[in-house]
């Protein structure tokens, strides 16, 4: 958690520690006493190095990924919650490349695309997010 939490510090020995803590078979996705995994911390900091060391990790086809539409902490928001809530646009952007839950809602109901209608910016980049996956996955020809 601590790690994600501050993984831009020093992105090359993140990485290296990251991978090692992997390779011991820590628990990726195990939430803390505040229920929220180490990805949530890293959307919360704004540690886009975190969330893109996370989808290249989930890219190599292992068994074990990343979990990016956990929810956690008290209200039960996802990464892209947690992000859109930063109002970082490049932690943003990193989280819409995972297999991020777009639709999911929180314990008020609200998706991060109804957080987002304060941040226009934020919005649009989560429409079009929508759209892409919406053309990709049912409107193949």
């Amino acid at each position: 958690h601590i790690l994600f939490s501050k993984f831009s510090a020093n992105i090359y020995e993140s990485e290296q520690l990251a991978n090692r803590l992997i390779e011991k078979l820590c628990i990726i996705n195990e939430k803390n006493n505040f229920n929220s995994t180490p990805l949530h911390y890293a959307a919360k900091k704004s540690e886009r190095q975190a969330i893109a060391f996370a989808n290249h990790y989930n890219s190599l086809g292992r068994r074990n990924k990343f979990h990016f539409s956990d929810k956690g902490w008290k209200y039960e928001w996802t990464v892209l919650h947690f992000a859109v809530n930063s109002s970082d646009y490049d932690t943003i952007r990193e989280v819409l490349k995972s297999d991020c839950n777009m639709m999911a809602s929180d314990t008020y109901g609200r998706t991060a695309k109804n957080m987002a209608t304060h941040n226009q910016t934020a919005y649009k980049m989560i429409s079009r997010s929508q759209k892409s996956f919406i053309r990709k996955k049912f409107l193949k020809a």
